[in-house]
């Protein structure tokens, strides 16, 4: 796809989706709203509604890419450079980004549509796809493995890792949601039981992302979903809580630990160095 037109597919979607997120939250849909359906299919692996609020960092950091990249067009647009060929730093960040943010974007609204007609077994299957799409752009973008300037790993880097580390949990919440819809209540174990597993594996995957991709950033909205988790439990399902918060301070430390070995690599830091 042409690079003009892939960043006005890469807008078009992503607006697409904001709109049919807050459709979602207005009863638009037969009256129905995506909390309403999530308390309808509950289970303990769901975090604090509180910690919902990160998607308006999500939108808001998927426009700084959007944006980003009509800046980079922008920016170029009186040179010679052929952007559809071109080798550029910044614009070769459209071109690895591909069509994978526009199916990211398509699952998410498309999610949204069979959440709200209580498809629940279809949600999973979207999730997944919007799960791999992330993936995907991670790896096509090399996000977190090479020396980028500061400008790369704000309005590329971070949309996305962070993205990544929502959907992440939000898959693992759906999966649980589809066996309580089956009205599967987690025998021969208890419920209880498989969410602190659940939690167990979340905290693997987090820490193996530290480890193998440095995504740190991913791991850090981990221990934002957590502790969201541990809130909800407090007071009424305290071996969940105390595992939850227990493994959010042992991703935060493993974070902070990496952070502090590469600081070198610190966007804080590159900034400071005029490396933007």
């Amino acid at each position: 796809m042409k690079t003009k037109l892939l960043v006005f597919f890469n807008t078009l979607t992503l607006i697409i989706t904001v709109f049919m997120n807050y459709l979602s939250n207005t009863g638009f849909f037969g009256g129905k709203t995506i909390g309403e359906i999530s308390q309808k299919y509950d289970t303990l692996f769901t975090p604090a509604s509180y910690a919902f609020s990160i998607w308006g960092v999500i939108f808001l950091m998927l426009f700084a890419f959007v944006g980003f990249q009509w800046y980079v067009l922008h920016k170029f647009k009186d040179s010679e450079i052929d952007y559809d060929k071109s080798e550029n730093l910044f614009i070769r960040t459209i071109h690895e980004t591909g069509l994978w943010l526009i199916i990211a974007n398509i699952c998410n609204a498309a999610w949204v549509v069979v959440w709200l007609n209580e498809h629940i077994a279809i949600s999973v299957m979207t999730m997944f796809f919007l799960l791999l799409s992330l993936i995907q752009l991670t790896k096509n973008l090399r996000l977190e493995m090479w020396d980028a300037p500061v400008r790369i790993i704000v309005f590329v880097w971070w949309p996305i890792v962070i993205y990544l580390g929502w959907i992440m949990v939000a898959s693992i919440a759906n999966l649980s949601a589809f066996f309580v819809s089956l009205g599967w209540q987690g025998e021969p174990l208890f419920a209880s039981t498989w969410t602190v597993l659940m939690i167990v594996a979340a905290t693997g995957l987090y820490l193996g992302l530290i480890a193998t991709r440095n995504l740190r950033e991913t791991a850090m909205v981990g221990v934002w979903a957590l502790i969201a988790i541990a809130y909800r439990h407090w007071y009424t399902e305290s071996l969940i809580a105390y595992t939850a918060l227990g493994f959010g301070i042992v991703i935060f430390l493993a974070a902070s630990f990496h952070g502090y070995k590469n600081q070198d690599t610190s966007p804080f830091v590159k900034w400071q160095r005029g490396e933007v």
